[in-house]
């Protein structure tokens, strides 16, 4: 009450609104300055400080020497330079040291710390700039009202000082500032209205000191330059901001080598083109042959090629169109057409590659040629992104320059889709095994006895992904996804592994057979790793049987060989899979030594509509009579197969007709029960 009561009846209430509405503005000055104060890089750190301190301090005097001018009670006759000038230099010191703690990463609550120092500033300024007073009676100061002061203001400090490093709306900093200046008064009129006057105790009056009348003007000079040399410092910054992120997107939207745009300039090109409501045509152009002519002449020329055909496109072109660059010498089309129709389009790509064909550089008295190949978009403001419309253009490219015939690709949705969904699958099959994703199956490979009936002699191990959105994903898309990818390899060790360990201790008289990939058996560590497997697993080599395949061999001959004889020795079969498909069967029927042939389904499911598949059985058993090698016949799906193969020779046969894979509980189960094959036998001629 005492404290409101000295607002109200001591000061002048216009030098009291004056002196608020300075420190509010102050306040708002500095919150960006201490913002910068604690980001900024070492070397112009002091700068933001210095500048902090000058601005938030010396407007802090200011304040407090207005409403001091603003005091009514005729008891101040002047002031003494010597401390007024100290509280000054406290003032600012206090400011300066606040935003320096501001940097002081080590401190669990900079923001914290900062805000008491400033009100500790804020205090101390008060009272020493009070000690400068010339009045006629001496002067004391309640300290209950004086500790109580400090308390209430530190509240409204930390608020301020909380929001150095925020990115607040413009309002917010606003009621941050507010809060200062109220921080700011409690301090100043509580000191005040902790004030006591003794009249028993004269005051001497020194011989220089400044009056009353001469520190108005000074004071409102004062705090004009330290305003504004904030508000013209935040400006600087602000605009010099505005240059560097001017300067960046320059350097982002050109690209260095050819001058041309980079893709972020083809982005923006893009959606300026979109707000002007055109119709464009997105183009990814490549020269075949570009890798190979680069690693020939070297990149400092390639790239002079690049500069060249850059200047060539925009000039071809013309102001309408825009020319960017990529990488790895791919260049990106904005055409402007009259409409996104596939015959406009069409017409638009032809007249292209009529006006840019040939393409061709001198080097060293030798000509390089190089055929332009284009990726079309039709419609590349018709999806939400550039971005998006971009990886079009660069999907069309791909597609263009994998293409054997023809160099034009037009981008198309749906084999986009798939391809995305094909490389999505290939990453999620990268964690599949770890995931415990992939399962082994197993289906029953059968011996027809001389009385007709089948026998279980093994399984073959055959692999299954079991997707958490997809289900089942067939092996038909998996293995080829894990042989593009180089993970057919990790997944041939992985269901090595697991057959060997889910056959120990079970169905010891029963082989099971495994599928090794073509860079498993061209690998010498091979033999050492299937070794390894053994002794871990104890499972008999015995009962483990390898299947390859014949572009597994044929690739590397010598090595494969050399890994089938290390094999063998391990006691370990191995049998020749898909025979009857590739393009060097009998070589490799006669080169190798096979445990087993199992001759392809395509041939077995031939029979019954194929009479020439007749006669490659029979060729097949004849030249395994002659070898001495077991025959399997896979994909056995009818008795009428069953019976001709059986007549032929095949002793051995797999397929659905006798059961199909199965998880191994399940196969357990009806092996235990008698009823795992599912066909009694042959039945009679």
């Amino acid at each position: 009450m005492q404290i409101a009561w000295e607002l109200v009846s001591a000061h002048d209430p216009v030098l009291v609104v004056l002196a608020l509405a300075v420190g509010v503005l102050a306040a708002r000055t500095s919150l960006p300055i201490f913002a910068r104060a604690r980001e900024s890089v070492r070397s112009t750190a002091f700068y933001w400080i210095w500048l902090a301190g000058l601005v938030t301090g010396g407007s802090v005097w200011s304040v407090h020497f207005l409403a001091m001018i603003g005091y009514t009670p005729e008891l101040v006759t002047g002031y003494e330079p010597a401390p007024t000038f100290l509280s000054f230099l406290i003032s600012i010191s206090g400011f300066c040291v606040s935003a320096a703690v501001l940097r002081e990463h080590r401190l669990r609550r900079p923001h914290l710390v900062a805000g008491l120092v400033q009100v500790g500033t804020v205090a101390t300024m008060h009272y020493v700039g009070m000690t400068g007073l010339i009045m006629e009676h001496g002067m004391m100061h309640n300290r209950g009202i004086v500790a109580l002061t400090i308390v209430l203001a530190t509240i409204p400090a930390l608020v301020f000082a909380s929001g150095f490093d925020r990115r607040d709306s413009n309002l917010a900093m606003w009621g941050r500032a507010a809060c200062f200046a109220v921080s700011v008064g409690i301090v100043h009129f509580g000191g005040m209205a902790s004030m006591m006057t003794d009249m028993c105790i004269a005051s001497p009056i020194p011989v220089r000191f400044m009056g009353r009348e001469m520190l108005p003007e000074f004071v409102m000079i004062l705090t004009g330059l330290i305003l504004s040399m904030g508000i013209a410092g935040t400006f600087m910054d602000k605009r010099s901001a505005e240059l560097f992120a001017l300067r960046n997107d320059t350097i982002l939207l050109t690209d260095p080598e050819t001058n041309c745009l980079s893709r972020a300039g083809m982005m923006h090109e893009m959606r300026t083109r979109d707000e002007r409501n055109e119709k464009i045509l997105l183009i990814g152009l490549s020269l075949r042959g570009y890798e190979e002519a680069r690693s020939t002449v070297g990149p400092r020329t390639t790239r002079q090629w690049l500069q060249t055909l850059g200047e060539v496109l925009a000039q071809t072109l013309g102001e309408d169109c825009a020319v960017g660059y990529g990488q790895g010498g791919c260049f990106y089309l904005i055409l402007k057409v009259d409409s996104n129709e596939a015959s406009f389009a069409q017409e638009a790509v032809r007249t292209l590659v009529r006006s840019l064909s040939p393409v061709e550089f001198m080097h060293r008295d030798r000509i390089y040629r190089f055929e332009i190949v284009l990726g079309v978009v039709t419609n590349p403001l018709g999806v939400a992104d550039t971005e998006v419309a971009m990886l079009h253009a660069d999907f069309a490219l791909d597609q263009a320059m994998s293409q054997r015939l023809g160099d034009v690709y037009f981008f198309d949705a749906s084999a986009h889709s798939e391809k995305r969904e094909r490389d999505t699958l290939a990453l999620d099959l990268r964690v599949a095994m770890e995931l415990g994703q992939m399962d082994l199956h197993y289906q029953p490979q059968i011996r027809i006895n001389s009385d007709g009936t089948p026998q279980v002699i093994g399984f073959e191990a055959l692999a299954r992904w079991g997707h958490p959105e997809h289900g089942m994903i067939s092996p038909g898309v998996f293995i080829p996804l894990a042989e593009e990818t180089g993970m057919l390899s990790r997944l041939g060790e992985w269901a090595l592994r697991r057959a060997c360990s889910d056959f120990v201790g079970w169905g010891e008289d029963l082989h099971v057979a495994v599928n090794v990939d073509s860079s498993q058996l061209t690998d010498p560590g091979f033999p050492s790793l299937l070794r390894r497997i053994l002794r871990e697993t104890k499972i008999g080599a015995n009962r483990l049987e390898l299947e390859v395949t014949e572009t597994g061999i044929i690739h590397d001959k010598a090595t494969a060989k050399r890994v089938i004889e290390e094999i063998h020795a391990l006691g370990v079969r191995v049998s020749l899979d898909d025979y009857g498909t590739g393009h060097n069967t009998l070589e490799v029927f006669f080169e190798f030594d096979f445990d087993k042939i199992k001759l392809d389904q395509t041939f077995v499911r031939g029979l019954e509509t194929m009479p020439r598949a007749r006669y490659v059985i029979r060729g097949v058993a004849s030249l395994a009579r002659q070898t001495g090698q077991t025959l399997l016949a896979e994909g056995v799906e009818t008795a009428a197969q069953r019976d001709f193969l059986a007549k032929e020779g095949y002793a051995e046969m797999q397929g659905f007709l006798f059961q199909r894979p199965l998880p191994l509980p399940r196969l357990r189960e009806l092996y235990a029960a008698g009823t795992l094959i599912q066909e009694s036998g042959v039945r009679a001629a």
